[in-house]
Parts: C-alpha cells; structure tokens; sequence
C-alpha cells in the first residue's frame, strides 16, 4: 500500500496503475531476457546443424548433450562475466542445473530442430536431386 501525507486521501488508481506498470515491467524482462536467450541458444543449435546434420537426426541423444554445453557456456563463460558473486554449486545445485539444461532447455531445442530440418532431410534423401 502506498503512503499518503496525513489528510490526504491516496487515490486507488494510483496503486493499481503501480501494479500495472510493475507487471509490465516484469513482462518486458522476461520478453527481453527469456525469449532472446531461447531464440539465441536454438539458432545455435539450428545453425550448426546444417553443417552437422546428424544433430537434427537424434533429439533425445543429442539435445541433453547440448543442454549440458549450454549450461557449461553459461556458468564458464557468462555468468563470471557478469555481476553475480563468485563460487562453486554445491553438488544439488550442479545436478539439479545440469538436468534442467539437458532436459528442459537440450531436448525442447533438438526437438525444434528436428522437426524443422525435415524438409532438408527429406530433400537430402531424394533420388537425383543435389
């Protein structure tokens, strides 16, 4: 609740237009953090599978490997690079962080890809054409 100065009535529109501006604050950061970073890790993934082509073959053998990958990059790379305090997972941390990587950012990515390198696999495997 916000404060008033005593004798002054605060206007409810006020709190709730707080409210709105706070979620669409929370929305702009996930709409600028989450999908940029997605869109980021399954291009890579995309791209490098048009020179690899069997990583658009296998989803749920390779996906966990690249989940893993991320999240190394992630936690070698970005994350010392950024203002987060220095230290080593404690061995839950790591597991727990290393499976959600694989499984919830690994095999969603291997999946997208899969399905849509199709046409160019279809394509690869047509008699007589290049």
């Amino acid at each position: 609740m916000t404060a008033a100065p005593a004798g002054v009535d605060a206007d409810p529109r006020l709190f709730l237009g707080a409210l709105t501006v706070g979620a669409l604050d929370l929305l702009d950061a996930f709409l600028f953090f989450g999908i940029r970073n997605a869109t980021g890790i399954v291009m890579t993934y995309y791209l490098v599978s048009r020179r690899l082509r069997f990583l658009a073959t296998r989803p749920l053998v390779y996906g966990p490997v690249y989940g893993v990958i991320v999240y190394a990059v992630m936690h070698g790379v970005v994350v010392p690079l950024s203002a987060a305090a220095p230290g080593v997972p404690s061995l839950p941390v790591l597991i727990n962080g290393l499976l959600i990587h694989a499984v919830g950012v690994g095999i969603p990515t291997a999946a997208f890809v899969h399905v849509a390198a199709r046409p160019a696999r279809a394509q690869d495997s047509v008699p007589g054409h290049a």
